[in-house]
């Protein structure tokens, strides 16, 4: 379950890192209009709605990106993406290569 977790998480990684490449930015990670401004009729989130402005940096930190939904240097690194390092930077206060 470990080697397939992190067959996905390097997927994710890469899919992210060609989306940035398109020109898709952390402006682009939003959800529909109505998830963001209808408030939920049912269940425990009943009466409001989506706070996405505090969810979303809380997700980049976890995927391991920086502010603006780009995977670091340190991700890239630790996933085996040495390739991708060069757009994303050298890892902070490691090696360049």
């Amino acid at each position: 379950m470990e080697k397939l977790a992190l067959v996905g998480e390097r997927i994710w990684n890469l899919e992210r890192q060609f989306n940035n490449a398109a020109g898709f930015t952390g402006k682009d990670d939003n959800l529909p209009p109505r998830l963001t401004t209808e408030p939920a009729k049912s269940g425990p989130a009943k009466a409001s709605s989506t706070a996405s402005d505090k969810m979303l940096p809380e997700y980049y930190e976890l995927r391991g990106w920086s502010k603006d939904g780009v995977p670091t240097a340190a991700t890239l690194s630790r996933l085996g993406l040495f390739r991708l390092i060069d757009v994303a930077g050298p890892p902070e206060g490691g090696p360049t290569y």
